[in-house]
């Protein structure tokens, strides 16, 4: 009898097999491993730099003019069939130490009145209006994102965005994730509108500060992740810059730019495929033309934005392309959403930098479909899905039981070789009764989650 282990790296599946390990054989008739990663999106190797403009003026015709002639231009697609609008939308983008700023004009017909209010107090439903919408994913976090909202009188809607990949209800494997968007619409982002109405045409003149994404200057150098849309409500026509399949909340297909030009002493990227409770490891890859001392600075912080891990180190980096890996940990006993970040610096210039938001309820989760069962059945199908970091699941120990009355089997796993396991349990032979499964795990020696699931084994209403 065999048992399956699947890897996933990179979006790309390999199957491996081997045989049981003797007491698994007797408390099994299958198992199947996954390790699950969220595969890791890469900045793309020629992306447009958003100009830095040293002198912006206050009236917003004349920023208008500037942004012009100096910002970064691009025009709208439909969506979502990725063509030329009937009626064009183009945006121009640029920034200074403290501010973002854009132009957005769309056009219109010369008779057409467009569709717009003023609301007493801030809504989402200005999106019934026309208006243009800003979506920014500051350091391409790809899960946490701000939403902005412009209509043609210059009221704005803003929220905070987190995308949470969470177990699909309808599929049977545990392994199958999909994405869920919550909005903290209590953010304020700062931003100032002003609105310039022509006859075949509305333009939106906005400032946003950087302030309103937690930092105290401009990100120069780094690559953002940006959208641009348009509900044009005269012709029903929707328009945005990228394309994004499915909604227009959709961060893992925002476009990319870079403040600036792309730093040239060294080049930094981040990955944590693999993030949860307990150890983890952010792996830093960096090329550098000549060795360089830098800092690294990682932390955790809760919903709350309290520190809960903060760790400094020093770094030699040897010249041209090498991985550093950077640890942390995320404590058992917390649960919620974690904002993990780590930073790179040499001196006092930011050569890198990484954020990611998880949501943790508990390290494990497991799960039985079928909570009664014939005496008759064979097996009984299970999964059981860890939420570890790679540290943490590389010494984690299992112990799965069945217990009832005058009744008890168990079986371990001294290493996992994944954080998903789809399993088929041996009934044959268990008498009429209540039963519980119970899985435990062991790390350092210690209980650090204890999972359990009742069933119950019914008479059989036929002999086969």
């Amino acid at each position: 009898m065999l048992n399956k282990i699947i890897f996933t790296i990179a979006g790309t599946v390999f199957l491996i097999s081997g045989a049981f390990a003797a007491d698994n054989q007797k408390f099994f008739s299958s198992i199947e491993w996954k390790k699950v990663t969220e595969q890791e999106i890469q900045i793309p190797k020629d992306i447009q730099s958003i100009p830095e403009i040293s002198s912006m003026p206050s009236s917003p015709e004349e920023r208008m003019k500037i942004l012009e002639q100096k910002g970064l231009h691009f025009e709208y697609q439909t969506y979502p069939n990725v063509m030329k609008p009937q009626m064009a939308t183009n945006a121009y983008i640029g920034f200074d130490k403290k501010n973002l700023y854009m132009a957005i004009k769309g056009e219109k017909s010369e008779k057409y009145k467009l569709q717009e209010y003023m609301p007493e107090s801030e809504t989402p439903k200005i999106w019934s209006d026309d208006n243009f919408e800003i979506f920014i994913d500051p350091f391409l976090s790809r899960n946490e994102f701000y939403q902005m909202i412009i209509n043609p009188l210059g009221a704005t809607y803003d929220s905070k965005c987190i995308e949470e990949m969470i177990a699909d209800p309808k599929a049977a494997n545990p392994s199958e994730l999909i994405p869920r968007i919550s909005a903290d619409m209590n953010y304020s982002s700062g931003i100032k509108v002003k609105v310039l109405k022509e006859n075949k045409s509305w333009t939106a003149i906005v400032e946003i500060p950087f302030s309103g994404f937690g930092l105290e200057a401009a990100p120069a150098g780094e690559a953002w992740g940006f959208n641009f849309c348009h509900s044009n409500r005269e012709n029903k026509e929707l328009s945005q810059w990228k394309v994004t399949p499915g909604n227009f909340l959709n961060p893992r297909n925002f476009g990319t730019l870079r403040f600036g030009e792309k730093k040239k002493s060294i080049t930094a990227s981040f990955s944590l495929p693999l993030a949860g409770y307990g150890e983890n490891i952010i792996h830093l890859s960096t090329t550098t033309e000549n060795a360089i001392k830098c800092s690294s600075k990682t932390s955790v912080k809760d919903t709350s934005g309290k520190t809960l891990e903060k760790n400094d180190k020093m770094l030699h980096l040897a010249k041209g392309s090498i991985t550093t890996e950077l640890k942390f940990k995320i404590p058992f006993d917390e649960k919620g959403k974690f904002s993990i970040t780590s930073i790179l610096q040499e001196g006092e210039n930011t050569c890198g930098y990484f954020l990611k938001n998880i949501i943790l309820t508990k390290p494990a989760v497991l799960a039985i479909p079928l909570k009664e069962i014939y005496s008759s059945d064979k097996e009984m199908k299970g999964s059981l899905r860890l939420f570890l970091g790679e540290a943490e699941l590389a010494k984690v120990k299992l112990k799965i039981s069945i217990t009832g009355k005058n009744f008890s089997k168990d079986t371990a796993f001294d290493k996992v070789q994944g954080n998903a396991l789809c399993f088929e349990i041996i009934t044959e032979g268990l008498k009429s009764g209540d039963y519980e499964l119970t899985v435990n795990l062991m790390s350092d020696g210690k209980l650090i989650a204890s999972e359990k699931e009742n069933f119950s084994v019914m008479e059989a209403p036929f002999a086969f």
